[in-house]
């Protein structure tokens, strides 16, 4: 069993923030609703340090946030713990972290569009 550490529970947190703010987003904003409508998507943030992470998105709405990959993921984002967490608590665009290579998307541009609107 993993010994738990201080970016387990801050991980944890922005992973908790992220639902909340997804069905917030949901439940008020009908043009995020639209958009997402009939869209699947499996989003696996792997942590080069820290594991791994699973988004699921079923016909627009976010299901699942729990730890581990999915068996095959739509959209691959690798990063370390520390840039996550740094995109997450605002110190660190997800926009300047893609461009300076603090964080790679392996998906099409919509997909990409889509990360950052969890992320943003």
């Amino acid at each position: 069993m993993k010994n738990q550490t201080p970016d387990d529970d801050r991980i944890q947190e922005c992973f908790d923030r992220i639902e909340r703010g997804f069905h917030r987003k949901w439940e008020n904003d009908e043009a995020f609703r639209n958009g997402l409508k009939g869209k699947d998507r499996d989003i696996h943030i792997e942590f080069t340090d820290q594991g791994s992470w699973s988004l699921i998105v079923q016909d627009g709405e976010l299901v699942t946030v729990e730890q581990g990959a999915p068996s095959d993921a739509d959209v691959h984002l690798t990063t370390t713990s520390e840039h996550f967490i740094d995109v997450m608590n605002g110190d660190l665009s997800p926009m300047k972290a893609y461009l300076t290579k603090k964080i790679s998307v392996d998906a099409g541009l919509r997909d990409i569009l889509l990360v950052k609107s969890f992320l943003g």
